[in-house]
């Protein structure tokens, strides 16, 4: 996701906008970690904020932490991100790891009527957090949100009735 960080600021270059923020579901932190450092590494100061599907605030802040500690010490970049950097979104893991609610199938229902398909563990959490916190929280009145989907399409195989259905 260092890498990462570069093709998703040319990407959003050639769109025509800057991201005001970068949200992601978060399970073990390398991704959070890997787009800090790239994005470090490019000069940009874009928030990254990881929607955690699993632990809590205070453990991805130390593994993140850790994260990039050792990488500064492998790789001895000119520049790392500062650990206040660090940004998790609390309060959308349902009732627990691979858990749904309602609410967050219906935020999958809605987003796979329109061709974006979420699974229950990772993407539907930090998508249903993106959406909230748009609304009322962190991210209200940010213009360009990017969602970075990392995937979790079978985690869905087992809602595609559900997902398909007409309303």
């Amino acid at each position: 996701y260092v890498k990462a960080a570069e093709e998703l600021l040319a990407d959003c270059d050639a769109a025509g906008f800057q991201p005001n923020a970068i949200v992601h579901a978060t399970g073990s932190g390398g991704t959070q970690a890997g787009l800090l450092a790239g994005l470090a590494l490019l000069g940009r100061d874009i928030p990254v904020f990881g929607v955690n599907v699993c632990d809590d605030r205070a453990y991805f802040e130390h593994k993140i932490a850790a994260d990039l500690a050792d990488w500064r010490e492998r790789y001895s970049p000119p520049v790392m991100p500062a650990p206040e950097s660090i940004r998790i979104i609390e309060g959308y893991m349902a009732p627990g790891y691979g858990k749904t609610t309602e609410a967050l199938r219906e935020v999958m229902r809605q987003a796979a009527r329109r061709g974006l398909l979420l699974d229950p563990v990772y993407s539907g959490k930090a998508f249903q957090g993106l959406l909230q916190e748009a609304q009322n929280g962190c991210l209200a009145g940010m213009k360009h949100i990017v969602f970075v989907h990392t995937g979790g399409f079978f985690g869905a195989l087992d809602m595609r009735a559900e997902l398909l259905a007409e309303e």
